[in-house]
């Protein structure tokens, strides 16, 4: 805006149950504080705060305070998850953690109009819930995480085969407007890897299918999405703090979304008036050389093959 504007981002409690098992150490990091916890334990967290924080944490490729900056790389492109225009929602989360297993469970609230500010207070009315179970393994001496995900938002959404009927009988481009009458379910199932490797070199891939039937309504324009790459961190050229980061991403559209756009409709995001379908593909490197403590300075190149899923454009 023209104008600072100040807003909350985060404001939440979070209550920890030891169940026993061993103790482990935390370290103080970005949204946890020192200290000691059980290995086996539930963790309850409500309030103002992003669903990355707690869901997909993926140490390689989630936070492009420090990573990747594209949204397909930040988390599954496909995962429509719960947030106001600003990324952040209001809701509670229940997490139970024992011997490398983890599995949690949240509500959280969803916005009242497709990627806007203001939030939809009716949590048993209107809402985005996610599931989320991981596994922590060992492989030839090399630790990794398997998470499988998966979400389903409910709220007055707009299907696309509806918006293509009424244009129908219109005799004009369809528009999401008309057909955003009623409550709709949307629903999708994902899942990620990432598996370290020696001299602090991490691989990570995530795979998600959503209902391409209905809009995007929280995050960003996909349907299916497919990404990989590679983390590594800068102790072999003596620069330990420093993190090096090359990754692909895949995303693709279900039918009923490219005949929507084909045929003239617009989106949040996307919308040319006509649709030469291709899946969209971003390459993307990073290089993050740290400065001093908390402060580092970084440089990120991409390239975008077929922007906007539209063979017209770029790359």
């Amino acid at each position: 805006g023209a104008h600072p504007t100040f807003y909350r981002a985060r404001l939440f409690v979070r209550h920890t149950v030891g169940l026993g098992g061993q103790t482990q150490a935390v370290a103080s990091a970005m949204h946890q504080l020192a200290g000691a916890q059980d290995t086996r334990r539930l963790v309850f967290t409500a309030g103002n705060l992003s669903v990355l924080d707690l869901f997909d944490n993926n140490g390689d490729a989630h936070d492009p305070r420090t990573q990747f900056l594209n949204w397909a790389l930040m988390t599954h492109a496909a995962y429509d998850y719960p947030a106001d225009s600003r990324g952040y929602t209001v809701g509670a989360a229940v997490e139970y953690f024992d011997a490398g297993w983890s599995l949690r469970a949240a509500r959280f609230e969803v916005p009242r109009q497709p990627n806007q500010l203001r939030l939809d207070q009716r949590l048993l009315r209107h809402y985005g819930d996610q599931v989320e179970l991981a596994r922590d393994y060992t492989l030839a001496g090399q630790t990794g995480t398997v998470r499988m995900l998966a979400f389903r938002l409910h709220a007055v959404m707009a299907r696309y085969d509806d918006a293509l009927a009424a244009a129908e009988v219109q005799g004009r481009p369809p528009s999401l407007d008309d057909a955003r009458t009623g409550e709709q379910s949307k629903a999708g199932l994902g899942l990620a890897v990432e598996h370290d490797l020696g001299r602090d070199v991490g691989l990570f891939a995530r795979w998600m299918a959503a209902d391409g039937k209905t809009e995007t309504y929280a995050f960003t324009e996909a349907d299916r999405s497919l990404s990989a790459g590679v983390s590594i961190g800068g102790a072999a050229w003596q620069r330990a703090d420093d993190r090096l980061g090359v990754a692909l991403a895949r995303s693709a559209l279900a039918g009923a979304h490219q005949r929507f756009l084909a045929q003239g409709g617009s989106t949040f995001f996307l919308g040319d008036g006509a649709l030469r379908y291709r899946p969209e593909t971003v390459l993307e490197a990073f290089y993050s050389l740290a400065l001093f403590k908390g402060t580092a300075l970084s440089a990120d190149w991409q390239r975008i093959a077929h922007p906007g899923y539209n063979a017209d454009r770029g790359p």
